[in-house]
C-alpha cells in the first residue's frame, strides 16, 4: 500500500524514498479562517497555542504524513563538521586547498585553490566567520567580542539580526583595524550578488549537526529546532522558498523588528497601530489573495523608518547608520535623528553616504545597499581578551574600565572591573537595548582620568 515518493532536497538534487499508504477514504478538507477588518485597532496576537488531539480512543495512531512542497524532507543531521581553518592566514590557506562546501554535495563541481578559484574575498570571509565554532550561542549570544560581537543570519543576498543558535558571530561594523567585519562580507555581496551561494554552502556545512536550523521555517519563524520543524499555529509565519533564498508571509507582530523578514503580510496587520506603530499611515496592497500583500506606512510628522519607529530628538544609534558606522557605544554620540552623524569608515571595503548605504568599488558605479533592520546590536564580550581583561562588573563607585589606550598595559596591569552591574549585554544597538538596568554607567570621573560606575539620569 506504499509508494515511491520523490522528495526534494534543499539544493539541486533530490531523492526517493518509500512514504506510508495514502488513506483513499476519507477526504481532507480545509478551512479558510475568515478575516473581519474593523476600524478599530487589533487585539495584540495571542502567543498561546492549542495543540489539537491528534489521536482517537483505542484506534491506532494514524500514519505520519507525507511532506508537503512547502516543507521538504529536512536531511539528517551528521556530525559536527571538523574545523576546515584553526588559524593563520586564510589566503594562503585557500592557495593550498578549498573549504568543503565548495565540492560536491554542496556544488555540483569541485573548485579549485589558488586565483580565479578559491582565493576570492567571499570564500575567505565566509571561511573566518562561517564555522561551527564560531555559530551563535543560546539565545543569540556572542561572547567573543571584537569582530564576532554581533549575531546575524543569511537571505537573499542579505543579512538579518537573528537570535538563537542558527545565526554566525560577525560584528556589525566597518571595515579596519585587522577587523573586516559584516560591512566587508556585505560589501562583495553588492558588487557580486552571485557570491551568496558561497555564504548559503557555508552555512549547510557549518549546521551539519543541525540541518533544520538552515531551513527556511527556521528563518521565517526565528525558530531554533537543530533537527525538526517547529510547531505551526493559527499565527506563526508561513514559509517557501529554499534555504538562502526564504520568502515569509507573516500573520502576527508588534514590534519593527517583528516585520524584518516579512515578504508579505496578512492584510489584518496593515493597519496604523500594528503595523506603523501607532505612528503613521497603513497602506495595504494585495498581492495574489485578498488577505495577502505588501505594507506601507506614511509616517506621521517627527517620525521615520519602515515602521515609522524612528522618532525624531532622540539619539541616533548604529541602525541610523545601517550598522556599518564607528561609534554608537554611548546616547548621543552619532547625534540626534534625524541629523546622524555616521562615520563609516574609509577605503574600498567600506560603504559611504550619510546613512553608510552608498557604494562603489573599481569601476562597478555601485548604488544603494540598504539595511534589513533597525533592530542590529554589537554585545559585550564577556570571553577572550577583553580590554583589560574580562572581568567581573563593578558596583556603584568602582572602576570600570581601564583608561591607558594601551591594550597590553590593560591586560597585565589593570586591576578594576569590567563594566557596572546591570550591563546589558548589548553595547551598541537601539537605546533601549542598551540601557543599565540599575541606572549605573562607566564614566569619566570630573577632572580624573579613571572611568568609575556612577548613578546617571
Amino acid at each position: 500500500g506504499g509508494h515511491c515518493y520523490r522528495h526534494r532536497r534543499w539544493g539541486t538534487y533530490s531523492y526517493y524514498k518509500c512514504d506510508p499508504p495514502t488513506p483513499s477514504t476519507t477526504a481532507t478538507t480545509t478551512t479558510t479562517p475568515t478575516t473581519t477588518t474593523t476600524t478599530t485597532p487589533p487585539p495584540t496576537p495571542s502567543t498561546t497555542t492549542r495543540r489539537p488531539s491528534t489521536t482517537t480512543r483505542n484506534a491506532p495512531p494514524p500514519p505520519p504524513p507525507a511532506p508537503s512542497p512547502s516543507k521538504p524532507a529536512i536531511p539528517p543531521a551528521g556530525p559536527t563538521p571538523a574545523e576546515f581553518w584553526t588559524g593563520g592566514f586564510i589566503q594562503q590557506l585557500l592557495g593550498r586547498k578549498c573549504p568543503p562546501w565548495t565540492a560536491p554535495p554542496f556544488t555540483e563541481t569541485a573548485m579549485t585553490p589558488g586565483h580565479g578559484g578559491c582565493q576570492r574575498d567571499s570564500i575567505n570571509l565566509a571561511v573566518r566567520y562561517i564555522r561551527p565554532s564560531n555559530r551563535c550561542g543560546p539565545g543569540g549570544r556572542c561572547p567573543r567580542g571584537g569582530q564576532y560581537g554581533s549575531c546575524v543570519n543569511y537571505n537573499k543576498g542579505k543579512w538579518y539580526p537573528e537570535y538563537n543558535q542558527a545565526g554566525f558571530c560577525i560584528t556589525t561594523g566597518p571595515q579596519g583595524g585587522g577587523k573586516h567585519q559584516l560591512a566587508y562580507v556585505e560589501k562583495t555581496l553588492a558588487n557580486n550578488p552571485g557570491v551568496g551561494k558561497f555564504y548559503v554552502n557555508a552555512v549547510k556545512w557549518a549546521q551539519t549537526d543541525s540541518p533544520a536550523r538552515y531551513s527556511c521555517d527556521s528563518f521565517c519563524k526565528k525558530c531554533d529546532k537543530p533537527s525538526e520543524y517547529c510547531p505551526d499555529t493559527t499565527d506563526s509565519p508561513i514559509a517557501s522558498g529554499e534555504p538562502g533564498s526564504c520568502d515569509c508571509h507573516c500573520r502576527s507582530g508588534v514590534a519593527a523588528a517583528d516585520f524584518d523578514r516579512c515578504t508579505t503580510v496578512s492584510a489584518v496587520l496593515c493597519t496604523k497601530h500594528v503595523y506603523c506603530g501607532a505612528n503613521g499611515k497603513a497602506m495595504f496592497t494585495p498581492t495574489g489573495r485578498q488577505d495577502e500583500g505588501s505594507c506601507k506606512c506614511v509616517c506621521d510628522h517627527g517620525y521615520y523608518g519602515r515602521n515609522c519607529e524612528l522618532r525624531e530628538g532622540e539619539s541616533c544609534d548604529i541602525n541610523d547608520c545601517s550598522h556599518r558606522t564607528h561609534g554608537g557605544d554611548k546616547p548621543g554620540d552619532l547625534g540626534i535623528r534625524p541629523k546622524c552623524a555616521c562615520n563609516c569608515g574609509g577605503g574600498k571595503f567600506n560603504f559611504a553616504g550619510p546613512t553608510c548605504e552608498d557604494w562603489t568599488f573599481g569601476k562597478n558605479p555601485g548604488g544603494k545597499y540598504s539595511s534589513t533592520s533597525s533592530n542590529f546590536t554589537v554585545q559585550r564580550q564577556s570571553q577572550g581578551r577583553c580590554w583589560g581583561g574580562c572581568k567581573p562588573p563593578g558596583q556603584l563607585g568602582e572602576e570600570c574600565l581601564c583608561s591607558v589606550n594601551n591594550g597590553n598595559w590593560c591586560r597585565r596591569f589593570y586591576r578594576g572591573k569590567n563594566g557596572c552591574v546591570g550591563d546589558s549585554i548589548v553595547v551598541r544597538g537601539p537605546e533601549a537595548l542598551t540601557k543599565n538596568s540599575k541606572g549605573l554607567a562607566c564614566v569619566q570621573e570630573n577632572g580624573g582620568s579613571k572611568y568609575r560606575c556612577q548613578k546617571v539620569d
